[in-house]
Parts: structure tokens; sequence; C-alpha cells
């Protein structure tokens, strides 16, 4: 059994070309109406490139390992300023005390010239 088509019935044909008539009215109306909606082939690729390059950059920042070790080393470095700091103001208070006996010694020195 094979099937042709001067087999069918007429109504069946028109009913068919009718069909794809309102098919191609259908798919036209659409495409004018939601065509626009679309991106271009062109704007994806920009868009591609761009997200590759936000990706890229991504993939080069610190990563959350990176910051906590940077945070130690800050945390040394704020400790060894500390220190310092400190020593800084042990060493003035010492000059504050040798320049207190320099002043004497000075004083001194004078009252003993005008004796």
């Amino acid at each position: 059994m094979t099937f042709e088509m001067r087999d069918m019935p007429p109504w069946i044909m028109a009913l068919v070309s009718l069909g794809s008539l309102i098919g191609v009215v259908v798919f036209g109306w659409l495409r004018m109406r939601f065509g626009n909606d679309f991106a271009k082939a062109a704007d994806m690729v920009a868009l591609g490139q761009r997200v590759q390059a936000v990706e890229t950059r991504i993939a080069s920042m610190p990563n959350h390992d990176d910051i906590r070790g940077l945070t130690a080393r800050v945390a040394a470095v704020e400790s060894g300023v500390a220190v310092m700091t400190e020593k800084a103001r042990g060493i003035e208070q010492a000059l504050g005390r040798v320049e207190h006996s320099v002043d004497l010694l000075v004083q001194h020195q004078i009252a003993e010239a005008k004796a």
C-alpha cells in the first residue's frame, strides 16, 4: 500500500494548503511583531567578549585565602609599628632625661664661670 497525494480527497488538499498559508501569515506576523525583541548576533558576540573580560578579571582577583594571608601580614605590620612606637616613646623619655641633665650641667658651668 503506497500513499500518493492524488489519492487524497480535494477538500483535504484545500485544508492543507489553507493551513500552510495561515502558518506562513502567522509566522510572518510573529516575526514582524517580535523580531526586534531578540538580540542581534553582533550584539551577542560583543556581550560574550565583555563576559569573557569580566571572567578573566575575576579570575585574577585575590581569593579568600589571599585576603586572609594579607590580613595576617597587615596585622603583623601593625603590631611591629606598635612596638616601634613604644620604643620611640621610651627613647623620647630617655632623651628628655639626658636633655635635663645637660641643661643642669650647662647651668652649673655658667654658675661656675660667673663665680
